[in-house]
C-alpha cells in the first residue's frame, strides 16, 4: 500500500534571486559603459592629436 507523501513548504528564494539579478545587471551595464568610455577616450585623444598636428607649424628647411 503506497504511503502518502507530505508536501511541505519550501524556502522563498524570490528576493535573493531579484537582488542577484539586479547586481549582475548593474555589473553588466557598468562594464558596457566602461567599454564605451574607453572607446570614446580613444576617439577624443586621436581627434585632439590630429588637430594638434594640423595646427602645428611645419619646420622650414
Amino acid at each position: 500500500m503506497p504511503q502518502e507523501r507530505v508536501i511541505r513548504s519550501v524556502e522563498n528564494y524570490t528576493l535573493p534571486f531579484f537582488v542577484m539579478t539586479g547586481a549582475v545587471l548593474f555589473m553588466a551595464f557598468f562594464m558596457i559603459a566602461a567599454a564605451w568610455g574607453y572607446l570614446a577616450l580613444a576617439l577624443v585623444v586621436g581627434a585632439l592629436d590630429s588637430l594638434i598636428q594640423l595646427l602645428r607649424p611645419k619646420p622650414s628647411r
